[in-house]
Parts: structure tokens; C-alpha cells; sequence
């Protein structure tokens, strides 16, 4: 289905979901598409262009989060490292270990509120 949405868009119209991923503005957006401002809002409305702005918007985002997935391996080593550096003063030590400690607690909240949520869950398909 999703194919066959892409495939009634014109040239102009992915022209500009791509300007539209790529302006700050509707009307930078407009501007990089070669179209009238008017026809980008015409098309905003229309559930074909819109459904497909919003797969465009959903891979950006998925791609965001693997890349951003990927950094945090190296991020935490950049905190390690500043934390545990002799040489660094300890107040850049101290806020490197609150990051990190904020960040621990974080990941354990999250973990122990999937794990409530996905027990709910199971009884709720229990009953």
C-alpha cells in the first residue's frame, strides 16, 4: 500500500517532501520545491502527500535513532574518561559523574516501567 501511495505523487510532489525535510520553513520549503506556497498548503492536505510526508518523516526519525543508538557507545566512554581523569578538575569530574549517574537512573527507570507495563499486559490477556 505504502509503495502504491509513493507512485501517485508526482515529481513536483516528492520534490517537495524532500524540501520539506530538508527547510526550517514552509515557505523556505516552498521556495527550494519551485512551488507556490498555496500549492505546498493544498498538498499538506491532501492524505496521499500527507501519508507520505509522514513515512519520509518516520525513516528520518528511525535513522536518527540508530545514529544516535551508535554515538552513545562513544559518549559514555567521553564521560568515563573525563570522570576518571586525574588531570581534569573535579568539577568538570563532578558533572561528567552526575551525567553519568542521571543517565544510570534514567535507563533503570525506563527498564523497571517496560517491565511493569509488559507484566499489566500479559494479565491483561490473561483475563
Amino acid at each position: 500500500m505504502a509503495e502504491k501511495t509513493a507512485e501517485l505523487l508526482t515529481p513536483k510532489q516528492r520534490r517537495a517532501i524532500n524540501a520539506l525535510m530538508e527547510s526550517r520553513t514552509n515557505t523556505d520549503a516552498a521556495k527550494a520545491a519551485a512551488i507556490s506556497e498555496r500549492q505546498l498548503y493544498r498538498w499538506l492536505n491532501d492524505p496521499i502527500f500527507k501519508a507520505e510526508l509522514i513515512k519520509t518523516e518516520s525513516q528520518a526519525a528511525d535513522m536518527t535513532s540508530r545514529r544516535l543508538t551508535f554515538g552513545t557507545k562513544y559518549a559514555l566512554e567521553v564521560i568515563l574518561f573525563i570522570m576518571s581523569s586525574r588531570d581534569a578538575p573535579y568539577s568538570l569530574r563532578l558533572s561528567a559523574a552526575r551525567t553519568w549517574l542521571d543517565n544510570y537512573l534514567k535507563t533503570r527507570d525506563q527498564a523497571d516501567l517496560d517491565a511493569r507495563i509488559t507484566a499489566l499486559e500479559a494479565r491483561q490477556y490473561e483475563d
